[in-house]
């Protein structure tokens, strides 16, 4: 039994004014059917050409995707001119299509995590390199956008909103894209060191051309935040990749003097990195010991025990250390 499925739809050609009928595509196997998935990659799946006089048209119809041996393996695109509640029953309709024809095969939790993919977004979610097809995206839209805010204001923050939530639609799409955003939005660089060390996926060669994507997008629109932010995280990422995670994080979040004093004493990276962790977490004390044992010379090492004598003069400061 085809798992992908069609419906005959009758149209009214908009160019010449005749009717026909044509298969409007609602479920796509890509396995099953890849000259099916290359048009939907296209952003064609759904444009239809009249055969009286060849005039095209988008019909706006919903779509579900299934990817066999893929994550997800599901992937749900609403159409455009639906309130929630359609998308919703129209979603139930197609899944529950899908799952009578693919029998024995089907699995119930591919429903636990389904992504929503606004249609605009599905062709960079399902693109065979994310970075390019982000970078086109990005251009076309930095141009857009900028002669929109100039002109209306309330209609750029709106479309500012739904962009922001469309990036987050394709983000769970791609799960390496929700990593990296994870990874990004970590509060301090500890938590990224331990995120990178739990996602090696970070270190590899998918990773780093979709952050440098982010970071050209981000410098095309202009939003010069973000682009540091991002470059300094793909800096980061390549450098873990040279060296390992640890030394590269020690490098970033520890003072020279500090790593080598480390090394002297017999510490790995990650050790040391541990150790600050550590210390931090003990208040005010355990942040003046730190201070303290970074100190680069006996002189720096005194001011601080002279500055701070109330708080590395104590019993629990000479625990600590």
């Amino acid at each position: 039994m085809a798992h992908s499925l069609a419906q005959t739809a009758q149209l009214t050609c908009p160019g010449c004014g005749q009717t026909f009928e044509t298969e409007v595509w609602l479920v796509v196997d890509a396995a099953e059917r890849p000259d099916l998935f290359d048009r939907l990659r296209a952003g064609r799946l759904h444009t239809l050409p009249c055969p009286h006089c060849g005039h095209e048209g988008e019909v706006d119809a919903p779509l579900l995707l299934y990817r066999p041996g893929q994550e997800p393996p599901l992937l749900f695109s609403p159409a455009q001119q639906t309130a929630a509640e359609e998308d919703r029953e129209q979603a139930q309709a197609l899944l529950g299509l899908l799952r009578e024809a693919l029998g024995d095969a089907w699995r119930d939790g591919w429903l636990e995590e389904l992504p929503v993919v606004p249609r605009p977004m599905l062709s960079l979610a399902l693109a065979d390199d994310p970075e390019a097809a982000l970078q086109q995206m990005a251009q076309a839209a930095a141009q857009a956008l900028e002669q929109l805010r100039r002109e209306d204001p309330e209609t750029y923050r709106q479309l500012e909103e739904a962009a922001r939530q469309m990036a987050e639609a394709a983000a769970q799409a791609n799960p390496l894209l929700q990593t990296i955003r994870q990874f990004v939005e970590a509060d301090t660089w500890l938590e990224s060191y331990r995120f990178a060390q739990e996602h090696p996926e970070l270190l590899e060669e998918e990773a780093d051309a979709l952050l440098a994507g982010l970071v050209e997008a981000a410098q095309e629109a202009g939003d010069e935040n973000a682009q540091r932010i991002l470059a300094e995280h793909l800096t980061l990422l390549r450098r873990c990749r040279e060296v390992g995670v640890a030394r590269a994080f020690a490098e970033k979040m520890l003072p020279p003097e500090a790593l080598e004093a480390a090394q002297a004493a017999g510490l790995t990276p990650e050790q040391a990195l541990e150790a600050q962790a550590v210390l931090q977490q003990q208040g005010p004390i355990g942040q003046a010991v730190w201070q303290f044992l970074q100190a680069e010379d006996d002189a720096r090492a005194e001011a601080l025990l002279a500055a701070q004598a109330d708080l590395l003069l104590t019993w629990d400061a000479g625990n600590l250390m």
